[in-house]
């Protein structure tokens, strides 16, 4: 990837800090959650993640319930998963509790910088935080291996 698309990337992905949050929103402007900041900030590096949000329905209707195993058959094409207590780097896709001591997943973020994770919540909508912050709650994290 030329490093003017990259520039040009990490500056679109600088204003969506701030942008508010709807539960299940995929547009910055009138809402988004933790998934939606994921497949954006994926798709502007040039590592698409298609939804998974069919997949957890479908999922669910054939009787999944554990979160963690969902998450686990999502792993979208060109992705794979890798040990989460390895050391993130920029560009892996973190899977995290909300409530430290949890074992169920129900965070997701994308690290746009080495350290810098990217998401979003209820409370602050998207925002940027210290890696090192969640780096104790994470249970799945991806990492691109290439073109799908």
């Amino acid at each position: 990837m030329g490093s003017r698309y990259r520039d040009s990337a990490d500056s679109l992905i600088a204003e969506l800090v701030g942008a508010p949050f709807l539960e299940g929103g995929r547009d910055p402007e009138t809402g988004i959650d933790c998934l939606g900041v994921t497949i954006l900030v994926a798709a502007l590096r040039g590592r698409p993640i298609r939804d998974p949000w069919a997949d957890f329905q479908a999922q669910w209707a054939a009787g999944v319930r554990d979160l963690a195993e969902m998450w686990a058959g999502s792993v979208p094409p060109g992705w794979h998963s890798i040990d989460p207590r390895l050391p993130a780097r920029e560009d892996d896709v973190s899977i995290f509790t909300v409530v430290p001591g949890e074992d169920v997943p129900g965070h997701i973020g994308y690290l746009v910088a080495e350290g810098i994770l990217i998401s979003a919540c209820e409370q602050s909508g998207v925002y940027t935080k210290q890696y090192a912050r969640v780096a104790h709650r994470v249970v799945a994290l991806w990492r691109w291996k290439g073109t799908p």
